[in-house]
């Protein structure tokens, strides 16, 4: 009955009108520029006229008209609440009241309400003569889905826009004038405003085409005695229902359900919120059926929780009608049919306090009130100014309606923005306190063959039904077991909280049910608290009845099943009402997709307080805990679907008689891995990572292989033993002995020709001790080694003909081209100068650069002395470039060979220089 959504779609109403609305202000400074207000302004055939204090029009003797596409009243639509947070917003054109012919109806196909409709028409209008006379305290509102234009010689059609938004376009907007005869029609005439001497300004005029948003206990607008909510007001608390109490409303009433599925999550807080502030509850259930037979579903469901709830059968509960679904396929009779099927589910479930929800324009509104009674009709209708004894609140009062809800725009002191749904009481439907029928049953429990029930019950109606007992019943045989009688015990804590229910003080239960003598196996019980005026608890009565328990209860929860380490770590509860007699409890480990149990574990359950507190009606829930391992070395379990079975037997191994709890089932085939370095140590590839795979439960050999993608051949492979790897495990914990996954290997590649190859690495676990029969991979990226780069550090003169070179030379080709050279080269002349040999020295700096190549930490040569074959004064100013070598060579370095040329030197006075 509220929801956020709709303010939205008012709101893009609002925007799209506000270029007429400026148009209009303009055109009322333009003709009142003497101060001669009044006057009738036009503008895309929006009539706007200033507000006299009273804001009354009359109207002029000609017949009233206003199109209403075949309705008697043009609506004002207030979003559904379905399921409360997915309300949807779709547009709404006015629909036809009851008394529209077949063929009125049949013109509205396309302005039937839709599944967001709710409230009517903001302007009603009804049949008059030409000395009728109309009042707008309350304004003539159009619906979130639909615009509406009034103008005194032209009729206006309701335009429903694709995207259900609504439709501004005055290009829409119909220009005839014609009616049919089943249509009421009024005309606004404006001609006769009385002058107030005041401009009419912009904020005037947007005044008179919006809704009103106003506090409660505004004593401007219309009072509020009950206020309804659902879960979009999430947000009240127990002092926005103790402000209400203060600002005199009487009455919450509570979404308690939709349809057969949905519960309001909030119901049971804001039902308590309102108890504690002493205000009425009623509830609401918002309809989807459409059919009796759907009808009965939703009154059986709504029923179950109304007893879950604890709320009494006297309750006041409204049918919420208003969902595009009601009508689908429908009509009068079936709307008769269908709300009758609904009260009837109700009643006989105890529920009796019946009344309906509907909006005035409803396409089956009056079917809807015949099966209650328009005094037990609570009516959805929102004008824009909802004044306090105006128009609307008049009429619906005279029209016997028992409620009218008036606004959706309504806040509590402080916070505004927060809306609240707010309604008008007429003659008692929402405000007459009844008398109040309260329990709680604080502890239901099996022990042994005996019940145990605890609790309270308070009712007013204890003062002429003096007798108290409780009675154990058998839902699924539908009859009475036993019942006990008792005397009330004292309870200050229920006196405080409901002291103003008549024996609130005295209302507590405390007895044992002996059941031995009954056999309720598979049986659903439920207990009444009833007070009655025979001993016997017959005669009259009043009761409240628990939630359904079957005592033979069977249930259980696995709240961990995990791999730690080479172990399945399992935690979780097994409670059976059968274990008073299966003593012997197990968690049994089943491979269902060989169909076969691969382990049992027996344990002593262990205290579980949390289950207790949550089942104290299933044997022995305070000691239901189990918390057990199951080794795996050795089974072989990846890949397969594993289920857990929890039982209890009367068999010491855990066969014979028993009860089982399965969980679901299981998959572990994980299997992951991450290089986290390959990077080279001198000669040797250096790798680190890890590598966890659940199938290593029964591939317990590890290796990392090197594999040249670019030749397709493996190069090496070298087997580890697992190391520890806590960060791992902290992340990927649910894997098999992920804690240890841990590898860090090396690799020698002294004579592998891998530059400038594709190399992948692969961590493998395999059954066989070489690496090969079966096995669980995870390949790494591809690595591509191929660097060649050198540096001269220092060039000296020796002699006329010698010269020391000083640098470094790295290259991945370097691990079969083994033999360094120096050359010096005559760039000038374009010939070689002399070459030399030398054997690497250690350069650690350049390995810190050059971590990803090829003995980089053995790069180095220092003051490799070269002779030349001509003196250095011989080619003076000839420019020469040392080529660094790596040859497979050894005698004179050519054969195979990478180069790496060094920049530019200069010859100049017998020396080398830049």
């Amino acid at each position: 009955m509220n929801t956020n959504k709709k303010r939205k779609l008012i709101k893009k109403a609002k925007q799209k009108k506000l270029k007429q609305l400026t148009l209009v202000a303009g055109l009322t400074m333009m003709t009142s520029g003497v101060g001669i207000l009044g006057t009738n302004i036009k503008a895309d055939q929006v009539t706007i006229a200033t507000e006299s204090s009273t804001k009354q029009v009359d109207t002029t003797d000609s017949t009233p008209t206003v199109a209403q596409s075949s309705s008697a009243s043009q609506t004002t639509t207030a979003s559904a609440d379905s399921l409360d947070s997915t309300a949807n917003e779709t547009t709404t054109t006015s629909q036809a009241q009851s008394q529209a012919t077949t063929s009125a109806q049949s013109q509205t196909a396309t302005s039937e309400v839709s599944d967001s409709a709710k409230a009517s028409s903001s302007l009603e209008t009804e049949e008059t003569n030409s000395s009728s006379s109309f009042k707008l305290n309350e304004s003539s509102q159009t619906s979130d889905s639909a615009e509406v234009t009034t103008n005194p010689t032209t009729s206006v059609a309701t335009i429903t826009s694709e995207n259900n938004e609504p439709s501004l376009n005055s290009s829409e907007v119909d220009s005839t004038s014609t009616t049919s005869a089943n249509q009421t029609s009024v005309t606004l005439d404006t001609s006769t405003l009385v002058n107030q001497g005041t401009n009419l300004n912009f904020a005037q005029v947007l005044a008179v085409n919006t809704t009103d948003y106003f506090q409660i206990g505004d004593p401007r607008y219309t009072s509020v005695d009950a206020v309804d909510i659902s879960s979009y007001q999430y947000w009240m608390g127990q002092s926005e229902f103790n402000q209400l109490k203060a600002l005199g409303v009487s009455t919450v009433i509570v979404k308690l359900t939709e349809g057969n599925y949905y519960t309001n999550p909030n119901a049971a807080d804001f039902i308590r919120y309102a108890r504690n502030a002493g205000l009425n509850i009623a509830i609401y259930h918002y309809v989807k059926f459409a059919t009796p037979g759907a009808a009965t579903a939703e009154g059986n469901y709504l029923a179950g929780s109304l007893r879950n709830h604890g709320l009494a059968g006297d309750t006041l509960i409204f049918a919420d009608i208003e969902d595009a679904s009601t009508l689908v396929n429908s009509s009068y009779n079936n709307a008769v049919n269908s709300l009758n099927a609904f009260w009837s589910a109700l009643s006989n479930n105890g529920f009796t306090n019946h009344a309906v929800y509907v909006y005035q324009a409803y396409l089956y509104r009056d079917a809807v009130v015949s099966t209650v009674g328009r005094d037990r009709t609570w009516l959805a209708q929102y004008p824009f100014t909802p004044s306090r004894g105006g128009y609307f609140e008049q009429l619906h009062s005279n029209e016997g309606y028992g409620a009218w809800q008036f606004a959706s725009t309504a806040y509590l002191p402080g916070k505004n923005g927060r809306w609240i749904d707010v309604s008008h009481d007429y003659n008692g439907l929402l405000t007459k306190a009844k008398e109040q029928n309260l329990a709680a049953f604080d502890d239901i429990s099996l022990h042994g063959s005996t019940l145990h029930v605890s609790g309270w019950h308070a009712t007013d109606k204890s003062k002429g039904q003096g007798y108290a007992s409780l009675i154990v019943y058998d839902k699924t045989q539908n009859r009475e077991i036993t019942r006990v009688s008792y005397t009330p015990g004292l309870r200050n804590d229920v006196y405080n909280a409901y002291s103003n229910i008549y024996n609130s003080r005295y209302s507590g239960f405390d007895v044992n049910v002996d059941l031995s003598p009954y056999n309720l196996a598979n049986d659903t019980i439920q207990i009444v608290a009833r007070y009655s005026n025979q001993p016997n608890g017959n005669g009259e009565y009043t009761d409240v009845w628990s939630e359904k328990y079957t005592f033979n209860q069977n249930m259980g929860d696995f709240n961990k099943v995990e791999l730690v380490g080479t172990n399945l770590h399992i935690t979780g509860w097994h409670a059976a009402d059968a274990s008073a007699l299966q003593k012997y409890a197990y968690i049994i480990l089943y491979d269902a997709t060989t169909n076969r149990e691969l382990k049992r574990i027996s344990y002593s359950p262990q205290k579980r307080n949390d289950v207790y507190a949550q089942h104290p009606e299933v044997y022995n829930a305070s000691n239901s805990g189990f918390d057990v391992n199951f080794d795996l070395r050795g089974l072989d379990f990846a890949g397969h679907n594993l289920q857990l079975v929890a039982r209890f037997s009367n068999d010491r191994a855990g066969n014979g008689s028993y009860t089982d709890i399965w969980s679901k089932k299981y998959n572990f085939n994980q299997n992951m891995a991450f290089f986290d370095k390959v990077e080279f140590n001198g000669s040797q590839l250096h790798v680190t990572g890890w590598h966890a795979a659940d199938a290593s439960a029964v591939k317990p050999y590890s290796y990392i292989i090197l594999y040249d993608a670019t030749t397709n051949r493996e190069l090496k492979r070298v087997s580890y033993t697992g190391k520890p790897r806590a960060d791992v495990q902290r992340v990927y914990g649910n894997l098999y002995n992920v804690s240890n996954s841990g590898f860090d290997v090396n690799f020698d590649l002294r004579g592998l020709d891998f530059a400038g190859h594709n190399l992948q690495l692969v961590a493998r676990f395999s059954n066989d001790r070489a690496g090969n029969g079966s096995y669980t991979d995870v390949w790494s990226r591809t690595y591509n080694f191929n660097h060649n780069n050198g540096y001269i550090d220092n060039i000296s003169t020796v002699s006329a003909n010698k010269i020391a070179v000083s640098g470094w030379h790295v290259a991945d080709k370097a691990a079969v081209y083994t033999n360094p050279w120096i050359i010096v080269f005559d760039k000038t002349a374009n010939r070689e100068l002399g070459r030399s040999k030398y054997t690497p020295v250690l350069r650690n700096d350049v390995q810190s650069v050059y971590h990803d190549t090829y003995n980089a930490v053995a790069s180095g040569f220092s003051n490799v002395t070269v002779t030349l074959n001509n003196s250095l004064n011989s080619i003076n100013n000839h420019e020469l470039q040392i080529v660094m070598r790596y040859s497979n060579n050894s005698y004179n370095g050519e054969g195979s060979y990478q180069d790496f040329y060094s920049k530019v030197y200069y010859v100049r006075n017998n020396r080398i220089v830049f």
